[in-house]
């Protein structure tokens, strides 16, 4: 007998979730450093590259409120729905932590890396 689905599995290093909503470079600064603090990159450059907003949709919730009308001799309430949008995205970062004194070189070849490895899994992905 099925006794219920297994529990999803969670991912505490790459699954940030930012509450109220804020900046998402922020939450990629924290995935990074999350990563980076076990290999003591003390010295090391990071750096963050939006690539793309993969997904945007609207969120819906009713809650229900009392609303009290008084008129004279009589107070009367009402339950009224009230409706509650937000927006939700999913957004395509790619973040890289080098050392500080790697020159233009090196540096433009890490950033055209990641470019092409962003298109290709965006692309691919979707």
């Amino acid at each position: 007998m099925l006794e219920g689905f297994p529990d999803k599995k969670t991912d505490p290093v790459h699954e940030v979730v930012q509450e109220p909503p804020g900046d998402p470079s922020q939450a990629v600064q924290q995935v990074a450093n999350s990563e980076a603090a076990p290999l003591e990159c003390a010295d090391y450059d990071l750096q963050n590259y939006p690539i793309a907003e993969l997904l945007r949709y609207p969120e819906f919730k009713v809650i229900w409120r009392d609303v009290r009308i008084e008129i004279p001799c009589v107070t009367v309430v009402l339950t009224l729905p009230i409706l509650q949008i937000r927006w939700s995205r999913i957004e395509l970062y790619a973040y890289t932590r080098h050392p500080k004194n790697l020159g233009n070189l090196v540096e433009s070849a890490i950033i055209q890396c990641i470019w092409e490895a962003a298109v290709a899994g965006a692309v691919i992905g979707s």
